[in-house]
């Protein structure tokens, strides 16, 4: 399973979704992302947001990059994941290009960006094996600090 299959379980991929935590182990070259998913659905009309926590877990991590963010900004956390999608060549960003790199195609799939609304920023990442794991429970305490609730 790569970061694109992720996405594609999710209702709403990762958009609309909540970082709130992330942990980078550079000797074990891990990282391990927690997100506030998204699970609402269109079709069953709910009132407010249904939030699952999920957890990506990057092992054999060669890519990690945080965009400056836009300090300005006085709603700065929780991270709030407005886009994402695979990093390909075409939209590689300008530092990449100047490396001179591509992205092996058989990795490609495992690198991707984040754009976080609130900071105007993006978050690059990528690595050789991804994990996943998303939890049946909805999260009564979503980021947007409305109660999850499941619905009809």
């Amino acid at each position: 399973m790569n970061i694109e299959d992720i996405e594609k379980t999710l209702p709403n991929g990762f958009h609309d979704s909540y970082v709130n935590n992330i942990k980078i182990d550079f000797k074990k070259r891990e990282a391990e992302i927690d997100f506030e998913i998204d699970c609402s659905s269109i079709d069953r009309n709910e009132l407010s947001p249904i939030y699952r926590n999920g957890k990506l877990i990057l092992k054999r991590l060669f890519l990690f990059v945080f965009d400056p963010p836009n300090i300005n900004s006085l709603n700065l956390f929780p991270l709030w994941v407005a886009d994402s999608d695979i990093l390909t060549p075409e939209i590689y960003p300008e530092w990449l290009k100047k490396m001179g790199k591509t992205i092996d195609k058989n990795l490609i799939k495992n690198c991707y960006y984040f754009y976080y609304t609130n900071l105007n920023c993006y978050m690059y990442i990528g690595a050789s094996e991804v994990e996943w794991t998303l939890e049946n429970e909805v999260n009564p305490n979503s980021a947007p600090g409305k109660k999850g609730q499941i619905g009809a």
